[in-house]
């Protein structure tokens, strides 16, 4: 905060309540440049940072759900491609909604349940399950903090679009030619090589596409975070936007919602655009050398 800021905001609080004191334009910005470097304020900038680190660490756990159940259900072995076929299928099916609020309270009791059970309260008469009821001990219980919701967080966001990416790139994987991966072993490569030296190289062309789309609708999903006890942007904006008196509030002000949703929609519509150009040029990076049909922008 300014060192002008305590003069300032009771000067502007003082003209609010007697229309014959005016307000300079001087004097707006520097309430403007109080208001918007309050201890309140500056959270929304923080719950920003916590939106896009969950967006960080989100992906690789999506890649590595979605590799291990595109290659799971083109396994031999029946029962792992029946399980990741299953995986897929489930969670495509079942509203985002529910798995953000159903995976977060299993991980949590099945958590307490170990603790409870192997660790702190072995030798505890109270069962853990008490009829429909659960009622871990004191030292088991875990005790909600910012931290964990965000990694709760992660993994449900990973679960869920991890099964998305699974089918992209079971189709992408699949869409490269046969002829390629022929040629390779008629070279004498092993499975192995022809797989990460040719087979996954291409991959990556016919999967980003529906990789940017999955990217911009996991974007659109971080509003959800609520749900998880997260303090998020949408939170703060609504907090922040409501209207503040004189009586109750150093920086007092009307109903500003609407200003502050319509920064909210900036800021994703300049994260999506961000995103749409790292796509673009990660897309002609992996066409270099590819011969594509430039009549129709299809592949040939």
């Amino acid at each position: 905060m300014f060192e002008y800021c305590p003069a300032i905001a009771e000067q502007v609080k003082l003209a609010l309540g007697d229309e014959a004191l005016s307000i300079s334009v001087q004097e707006r910005a520097q309430w403007f440049s109080c208001y918007f470097t309050t201890k309140k304020h500056l959270s929304i900038f923080r719950a920003a940072g916590v939106v896009l680190l969950i967006l960080a660490f989100t992906v690789p756990v999506a890649l590595l759900l979605g590799f291990l159940g595109a290659l799971g259900k083109a396994s031999r072995w029946p029962v792992i491609s029946q399980i990741c076929s299953l995986y897929v299928i489930m969670v495509r099916g079942i509203p985002d909604i529910i798995f953000f609020l159903f995976v977060p309270l299993t991980i949590e009791i099945g958590i307490e349940y170990v603790m409870h059970s192997f660790v702190y309260c072995r030798d505890s008469a109270e069962p853990f399950f008490n009829g429909i009821n659960i009622q871990p001990c004191s030292e088991a219980a875990i005790i909600p903090t910012q931290f964990n919701r965000i990694v709760l967080a992660v993994v449900a966001y990973g679960i869920v679009f991890g099964s998305f990416a699974a089918n992209i790139i079971d189709g992408a994987l699949k869409a490269v030619p046969f002829g390629q991966r022929e040629t390779g072993s008629a070279f004498g490569l092993s499975q192995r090589q022809v797989f990460f030296d040719i087979h996954l190289p291409q991959m990556w062309r016919y999967a980003l596409p529906g990789f940017s789309n999955l990217w911009l609708i996991l974007i659109k999903a971080t509003p959800l975070l609520f749900l998880l006890g997260i303090q998020d942007i949408i939170y703060y904006a609504d907090l922040l936007g409501k209207m503040a008196t004189r009586r109750y509030s150093t920086y007092p002000h009307g109903d500003w919602k609407l200003w502050y949703f319509i920064a909210l929609g900036i800021f994703y519509l300049a994260l999506t655009m961000l995103s749409q150009l790292v796509f673009t040029r990660l897309e002609r990076r992996f066409n270099k050398g590819m011969v594509i049909n430039e009549t129709t922008s299809g592949r040939v």
